[in-house]
């Protein structure tokens, strides 16, 4: 075989060698998941047995309330024969709890309720809501779309919920500050700092937004940026907000999200425990197995438990999903890449 050829076919080997290594270092995330589990298979509601609407839960989010854990996922109601004439979706919160944070235990979920949460009929409801707990009480960030013929105008919503969880309390639209931009999605609870509810608005830069619980106003307090991350991400739309912020010994950890071509992939990253709470460290883009990778997978939810990590994820806008972690291995990952 002339030596020409040899070196070719080498020359390939070493770079498909090299391909596989990259690849598989790129989705390493793979090897955390220790279990995974599909909260649809654990639904038996009889309201949610409609025959004449299409019915999907998915992007949930969750937090410990007490030793249980609470969970709000995103219920959509597809109907083919709206008022207007048109296919139209209805965006509901539809609520469960995992007694004793035993998700073994298929009895432990406990249906709650199925909540409507629109201000006016030019919405459509509620959208990807975040869930978090301020003075002991359950509150929801969420996202909606005013419908306009062309296009949608993204605003925040902020919910308060009743005791019992059976309604919401309290309904504020968000106004943010004029620095924050008009259109806002994907806003994160982030920590309670001198009884003051901080948010994060933006991942580039990272903006750590101060919200006032009773009236809805918000503004920016500390704005802070990643050239590392920049020169990865070079756009302030590479990277959404994904999870809410849990603490470990190292840092406030949480979940972005980055999209091209509409394939979905996510980081952990750290943040600083003082002000301005700058990212420090970010991992490698990962996905979740489930038992592949969908194009469509939003993380909505993050919690700690004990030395696990509780990721709560939507797949292919059909499911809601609760994958469970090693802390130690999350952390051994975020480290390896710093932001500073």
């Amino acid at each position: 075989m002339d030596i020409v050829v040899i070196s070719v076919i080498l020359l390939l080997g070493i770079i498909m060698l090299i391909f596989v290594c990259k690849r598989k270092e790129k989705y390493q995330a793979y090897q955390l998941i220790n279990r995974s589990y599909n909260l649809n298979n654990k639904i038996d509601d009889d309201r949610l047995k409609d025959t004449i609407k299409i019915q999907r839960i998915y992007n949930p989010s969750i937090v410990k309330l007490g030793r249980d854990m609470l969970i709000v996922s995103k219920l959509v109601y597809w109907s083919f024969f709206s008022q207007k004439g048109i296919v139209h979706h209805q965006i509901s919160f539809y609520f469960s709890k995992i007694s004793n944070c035993d998700i073994n235990n298929s009895n432990g979920l406990i249906i709650s309720n199925i909540i409507t949460a629109n201000d006016n009929a030019t919405h459509s409801g509620g959208n990807d809501p975040r869930i978090f707990i301020y003075d002991n009480e359950v509150y929801l960030l969420c996202v909606m779309a005013s419908l306009k013929l062309m296009h949608a105008e993204w605003s925040m919503y902020l919910c308060k919920m009743t005791p019992d969880l059976l309604s919401v309390a309290n309904f504020l639209r968000i106004k943010p500050s004029k620095d924050l931009g008009k259109t806002q999605k994907n806003w994160n609870p982030f920590i309670v700092k001198n009884g003051k509810q901080l948010c994060v608005s933006h991942i580039q830069p990272h903006t750590i937004v101060e919200l006032n619980m009773e009236t809805g106003d918000a503004m920016s307090v500390y704005k802070t940026e990643s050239m590392i991350l920049r020169k990865i991400y070079p756009n302030n739309m590479d990277l959404r907000g994904s999870s809410r912020y849990v603490e470990t010994p190292i840092g406030y950890l949480a979940i972005c999200h980055h999209i091209k071509q509409r394939q979905y992939t996510h980081l952990f990253y750290l943040v600083e425990k003082i002000v301005p709470y700058r990212i420090i460290n970010f991992s490698e883009p990962f996905c979740i197995p489930n038992p592949t990778c969908n194009k469509i997978q939003f993380v909505s939810g993050l919690e700690r438990v004990g030395d696990t990590l509780w990721i709560a994820y939507g797949d292919d806008d059909k499911s809601a999903n609760i994958a469970i972690i090693d802390l130690d291995y999350v952390l051994y990952l975020v480290q390896k890449n710093s932001a500073l």
